[in-house]
């Protein structure tokens, strides 16, 4: 049956026809010297070929092998001793029996790596670029980083830093904002049994409530006194003050209207009104003095 390159003979062909077919059909089919065989024809260059497949000749596939089966061992071993290896395709599927796949060396992409199961690295992972991670990460060894960590808490809103008490967090940098509790009156710093030791504020303490074993106060400051009034001990031990007792800095005023006082002793004391507590009605006072001389009078 005749095709485009081998097309029937006719006897009116001329001799110039018959060459011009022969050499679209050495076109189509090439020069059989490139088959690397002693043949002249292509069916002889291909029965050799087949031959060689069982046994081949030296360096024949690039070898020093004699046989295709040593020769691709040969191969296999070239490729895992050899420095470069260029795989140019828009995709690489390597498997075996058992699923796994190893690559001995390093592994550079010059674009994304798309990992669809787990993993897992047997020695150091060294990143140049950004890493990106959707999902948890658990580090069981040591994390350092060496540059600036943000902790953004994202749709939990929380930061965590430990999960026991005998966990300890360390500060070796110096804190560098205000720290401000998320909920107002709830939390504590410390507490009764463990206590912080000294603080130190240079600036305004604001507490609705102050309790210490003992205080030492340069400077006392108390904002519901009035001046010049004498401080004095309230319910429950406030300290307070009031109108009726003042001191100007040299004289002593006691009530407005009169002055109770017990055992009080003085040079000279003016007073509009004098209540003295011991004394009974209708009676006239006498000076103690006065009683001891009428004892001592001869009667």
């Amino acid at each position: 049956m005749a095709n485009s390159k081998i097309p029937n003979v006719d006897v009116t062909d001329t001799f110039n026809t018959q060459r011009v077919r022969f050499n679209k059909l050495l076109d189509s089919v090439g020069d059989v010297s490139t088959l690397t065989t002693t043949s002249t024809d292509v069916t002889s260059a291909l029965n050799e070929h087949d031959s060689e497949l069982g046994t081949i000749t030296a360096v024949a596939m690039g070898t020093t092998a004699n046989t295709v089966s040593t020769a691709i061992n040969e191969l296999d071993g070239r490729l895992d001793s050899i420095n470069d290896t260029q795989i140019q395709s828009p995709k690489l599927y390597m498997n075996d029996s058992s699923a796994v796949n190893f690559i001995k060396g390093g592994l550079m992409a010059h674009s994304s790596v798309y990992v669809g199961n787990d993993l897992k690295v047997a020695d150091s992972t060294y990143i140049v670029g950004n890493l990106t991670v959707g999902g948890n990460t658990q580090i069981s060894g040591t994390l350092t980083v060496d540059g600036v960590v943000n902790f953004k808490a994202g749709a939990d809103g929380s930061v965590t830093l430990g999960d026991a008490n005998t966990d300890n967090v360390v500060f070796n940098a110096d804190v560098n904002s205000s720290i401000v509790p998320n909920t107002d009156n709830t939390f504590d710093i410390g507490s009764a049994s463990q206590e912080w030791r000294h603080g130190y504020f240079d600036g305004t303490l604001n507490a609705d409530n102050v309790l210490a074993d003992s205080s030492t106060i340069g400077t006392l400051k108390v904002s519901d006194l009035t001046d010049n009034r004498v401080v004095i001990s309230g319910a429950s031990g406030e300290i307070e003050d009031d109108a009726n007792l003042t001191f100007d800095g040299s004289r002593l005023v006691v009530g407005a209207a009169g002055v109770d006082v017990t055992g009080m002793d003085a040079d000279s004391a003016t007073m509009g009104t004098a209540k003295v507590t011991d004394l009974t009605n209708n009676r006239v006072v006498i000076s103690q003095a006065l009683v001891e001389s009428w004892k001592m009078m001869p009667t």
